[in-house]
């Protein structure tokens, strides 16, 4: 169980620093388009949450 937790822990870790990159990413494109940058920022928005929703669901099982 604390192996899972750890791994948990890390792949939600590696889940964040994901969507903190695709948000960059999306800021570096204000200058090419909004809707670019909107994009974007709700990709890594979605994918943060993907990650913290597996997480979730890895630590109630």
């Amino acid at each position: 169980m604390d192996q899972i937790n750890e791994l948990t822990k890390k792949a939600m870790e590696k889940g964040e620093e994901l969507s903190k990159n695709i948000m960059e990413h999306g800021k570096n494109f204000t200058s090419g388009g909004s809707k670019t940058k909107d994009d974007a920022l709700k990709n890594g928005g979605k994918m943060n949450d993907a990650a913290k929703d597996t997480a979730s669901k890895a630590t109630t099982e």
